[in-house]
């Protein structure tokens, strides 16, 4: 399974883009689950119920509250609290956070850090920013690069059952 299948939106949504390190403590993950999941003021976008309205509405909010939850390095100083340890750890991780983001892929595949909702991967695909055999509105099972064994399988299944696309 996918890790998105065993944990929550919140979790596998990461915000930082754009080359910023965005909400490095988690609290934008901890106050989207408790919008969607306690409060239901937002739908989760993978939500079997969530359409193109429910979905831009999603985006809309993280878009508008993001800046609120951002680290602001040239505004503040490190606490006076910490130590050498302290401040050394925390660079180190910040500088490992940055590297790992330098070496994924922004593609929007199921296991890709960033969660795209359908209608931003096609206003990303339109820009051209997707590869051109990334069309989202071609069902992954077309796609070439999709294994011919398993989309026979699955067309058998359907056959079989008479399940209709």
């Amino acid at each position: 399974p996918y890790l998105d299948e065993i944990v929550g939106s919140y979790f596998v949504m990461d915000f930082n883009r754009g080359g910023v390190a965005q909400n490095t403590s988690g609290s934008i993950h901890r106050h989207l689950r408790k919008l969607v999941e306690d409060e239901g003021k937002l739908l989760d976008p993978r939500d079997f119920d969530a359409n193109e309205t429910t979905r831009e509405e999603f985006v809309s909010y993280v878009n508008k509250e993001m800046k609120f939850y951002q680290d602001k390095f040239d505004e503040y100083a490190f606490p006076n609290t910490w130590d050498d340890r302290d401040l050394s750890l925390y660079i180190d991780s910040t500088l490992l956070e940055a590297k790992i983001m330098s070496l994924t892929p922004p593609e929007g595949y199921p296991n890709a850090p960033y969660y795209n909702t359908p209608e931003e991967l096609t206003r990303l695909y339109e820009a051209g920013k997707l590869d051109k055999k990334l069309n989202p509105l071609t069902p992954v099972m077309y796609r070439e690069s999709f294994p011919e064994d398993l989309r026979a399988k699955i067309l058998s299944y359907a056959k079989e059952h008479n399940i209709k696309e």
